[in-house]
């Protein structure tokens, strides 16, 4: 009699695992969606006005969109200031620019790359199973401030074929 019930509770342990694991598939998260949570969470890690100044999308291997990274730049005070140092590919390449300028080395290592006190991004999930904010920081991404680097690595050739950048 034990066995029997044994079994029985072990199917039912199986089955309703089974259909707890199907209502967990990760639905899609809309860019549009993750923007509004990105805008509205911004301002409680970091107070005061933000405006867009960029977006990432973030893909596994299999090209699937996972996350969206915003980047958002503190809002204009400065009338007199260029409005192209507010986007974030322009403020890198003019950083670069008086780094390099300045006689010094340029990686994407510099601190005066990331525009800390300028810029903040924040990275959204881009499937609900996850927590909406995985990471929120001050500066511009990593992944954005190292391009540069990471293409002219790539196109050195080291090694037999040919690199493609996709994403």
């Amino acid at each position: 009699m034990k066995a029997g019930s044994s079994s029985r509770r072990i199917g039912a342990t199986m089955t309703l695992a089974l259909l707890t694991a199907a209502t967990l598939v990760a639905a899609p998260v809309q860019r549009d969606t993750a923007f509004r949570a990105a805008s509205a969470e911004l301002p409680t890690f970091f107070p005061g006005t933000w405006q867009s100044a960029g977006e990432v999308a973030m893909y596994n291997l299999s090209g699937e969109t996972v996350a969206y990274t915003f980047i958002f730049a503190r809002q204009n005070t400065n009338a007199g200031e260029p409005a192209q140092e507010r986007e974030p590919a322009a403020f890198v390449a003019k950083a670069r620019e008086r780094l390099a300028a300045n006689g010094k080395t340029v990686t994407g290592d510099a601190a005066e790359l990331y525009g800390e006190s300028l810029f903040a991004s924040i990275v959204i999930s881009a499937v609900d199973t996850e927590p909406p904010v995985l990471r929120c920081f001050l500066g511009l991404p990593p992944h954005l401030v190292k391009e540069r680097d990471a293409l002219a690595l790539a196109s050195k050739g080291g090694g037999a074929g040919i690199w493609r950048v996709r994403h």
